[in-house]
């Protein structure tokens, strides 16, 4: 992959789904859908705030990094 070809950006709410799907990819079959459920809770947390979540996007496909 061409890392010229890669922009990091802050996470939209319409990347929400995209970013679920990088999590499940991740944590595989067991834990992928423990670890998106935890990452949903959070996102919907409104005591969780300020929270600045990144994605790095290329060719239409994202990754994820949340601080």
């Amino acid at each position: 992959m061409n890392t010229d070809s890669i922009q990091f950006r802050p996470a939209r709410s319409d990347d929400r789904d995209r970013i679920l799907a990088v999590h499940l990819d991740a944590f595989g079959n067991d834990e992928g859908p423990v670890i998106a459920s935890l990452l949903e809770e959070m996102l919907d947390d409104p005591t969780a705030e300020p929270m600045h979540s990144i994605v790095a996007e290329s060719n239409d496909m994202i990754g994820v990094r949340s601080l």
